[in-house]
């Protein structure tokens, strides 16, 4: 942030015009520290009296009665679970040896799978057959014909739930939120986009309002777009 802003500072001071407008396209919730896991309600405990003794115990932590959270293991990963998920999906070699899958997940997680999630590692395994490859994604894992995303997106969502487990962290979502996302803006431009706002109304006032085109400009660069033929990667 300051880097950039140093950036635009130095731009306008040469006597460029330069304006800076920064947004999300949408929020992912936040997280929860001191997850209690294994939470088993208890619904036939007596009720506390006013005045009496109040001993009712509504639930069992999966940590006994000390609350807490242990952030050290999200300090102890070495790689990003989509990254980690495509190594094991994408990697014939790995795939076939499930030992070799434990050992790599422990050694870039830093954490021992339980019975439970290598039950669930396996499951996801599962989605592919031995002689299956993924294609070239982001990650450049290995070179195939097809991305394995069944494989992935389970393997992702379970490595995810154990680190959450492990540490007692627990993200709120697993996708969007409706939450409302804030929209910073820079120097002559700030006014424009206070407010609450629409998301496709900040794409309008910039070309509206910061660019200043009109529809001369704008409409044949809309037909073109809107008469764009995208292929379909089967």
């Amino acid at each position: 942030f300051e880097a950039v802003n140093r950036f635009c500072e130095a731009e306008r001071t040469s006597g460029h015009e330069i304006e800076v407008i920064s947004v999300a396209d949408h929020s992912c919730g936040g997280i929860t520290t001191g997850m209690q896991t294994n939470w088993q309600p208890k619904f036939s405990q007596p009720i506390c009296l006013p005045g009496g003794s109040c001993q009712v115990q509504i639930g069992t932590s999966a940590y006994g009665t000390t609350d807490g959270w242990t952030p050290e293991v999200l300090a102890r990963a070495r790689i990003s679970l989509p990254q980690l998920s495509a190594q094991v999906c994408c990697n014939q070699t790995l795939r076939k040896s499930f030992p070799s899958v434990l050992a790599r997940i422990q050694d870039e997680l830093g954490i021992s799978p339980s019975s439970e999630d290598q039950a669930n590692f396996q499951q996801a395994i599962s989605q592919l057959a031995h002689n299956y490859t993924c294609m070239d994604d982001v990650y450049t894992v290995v070179p195939g014909m097809q991305l394995g995303s069944a494989c992935t997106s389970l393997m992702q969502r379970y490595l995810s739930l154990m680190v959450q487990k492990a540490s007692r962290v627990a993200f709120t979502t697993a996708s969007h939120t409706s939450v409302d996302i804030n929209v910073y803006a820079s120097w002559d431009i700030q006014d424009r986009f206070r407010g609450s706002n629409e998301n496709d109304e900040i794409g309008r006032r910039i070309i509206r309002e910061v660019l200043e085109l009109d529809s001369s400009v704008m409409d044949p660069i809309s037909q073109a777009l809107e008469e764009c033929q995208v292929p379909v990667v089967p």
